[in-house]
Parts: C-alpha cells; sequence; structure tokens
C-alpha cells in the first residue's frame, strides 16, 4: 500500500514511492523513493517488458 501521507510521497510533490502489482506475480515490487519521472520511466519498462514477452 502506498502511503500518501509520507513526506515526499505524496500529491503536490516532486517524488514519490509506488509498489508495482503484475498478474501471474506473488510479490509486489515496492520501488524507492523516486522522482515521479523516474517512477513513469519505471513504469514504461515494465510495460516495455510485457509487450516484448508477447
Amino acid at each position: 500500500m502506498n502511503d500518501a501521507l509520507e513526506p515526499g510521497a505524496g500529491f503536490g510533490g516532486d517524488t514519490n514511492r509506488v509498489t508495482l502489482l503484475a498478474a501471474g506475480r506473488e510479490d509486489p515490487e515496492a520501488l524507492p523513493l523516486l522522482s515521479k519521472a523516474e517512477v513513469a520511466d519505471a513504469i514504461l519498462d515494465r510495460v516495455e517488458g510485457l509487450l516484448r514477452g508477447r
């Protein structure tokens, strides 16, 4: 669960902490506190990997 009240990880800031979930994978992947651009890059990297695996 992402804690929007954590300092630096909520709305109105430049950073966030997220957890990535994937179908067929039991363990969620918790990312460290990252810039929102870095979070977007991490998500797009995962999507790219999924699309390549089709």
